[in-house]
């Protein structure tokens, strides 16, 4: 009786089945109309303030972009408290990944008005720029939206070009380790 006999008899190795599932990119009939282009943080504070200014509690949603930054789709990739929302890599470029996007920007609202950047603001700011360079979909800016204002992590930080480096899952862990 050979080993594979033997651990069957046993009960040991039992057959199953292993299920196909198809991950695909759904088109909803909704959209946000105006420049699709992206060339400022003007640009897309104007495309997204009034979407954002909708919602009463913080989202975070994600503009898909081509090389020139035109903007492919977006997607909401999570939709949180009056406080605070979870923003995960796996989920912020799910959509991204899907509609082939070579970049992203990520915008969240502050339904406070105060655009003012927290430290979890700044952590999940490196954290996803990390893994966007890895995927190699990096984050072009991350902006805040409140009260007919902005702030933008690409007008306002070094962060995000002192990520751009970040290449290897050393810099990455790094960067996970600060949140």
């Amino acid at each position: 009786m050979t080993k594979r006999e033997n651990m069957e008899r046993q009960g040991c190795m039992k057959e199953f089945d292993i299920k196909h599932v198809s991950v695909r990119l759904n088109k909803e009939q909704s959209s946000i109309k105006g420049n699709e282009q992206i060339s400022s943080s003007e640009d897309l504070y104007r495309l997204m303030a009034d979407f954002m200014s909708e919602f009463d509690r913080e989202i975070v949603v994600i503009l898909n972009a081509d090389n020139k930054h035109k903007v492919i789709n977006y997607c909401i990739a999570s939709i949180g408290t009056i406080d605070g929302s979870i923003a995960n890599p796996r989920e912020i470029f799910k959509a991204a990944i899907l509609s082939n996007a070579a970049k992203i920007f990520m915008l969240h609202n502050h339904p406070s008005g105060d655009v003012t950047p927290s430290r979890l603001d700044d952590a999940i700011t490196e954290k996803i720029a990390a893994a966007g360079n890895l995927l190699g979909i990096p984050l072009v800016d991350h902006m805040v939206i409140g009260d007919g204002s902005y702030y933008s992590y690409a007008e306002n930080t070094e962060l995000l070009n002192r990520v751009k480096n970040y290449n290897t899952k050393e810099a990455y862990d790094k960067a996970v380790e600060r949140d």
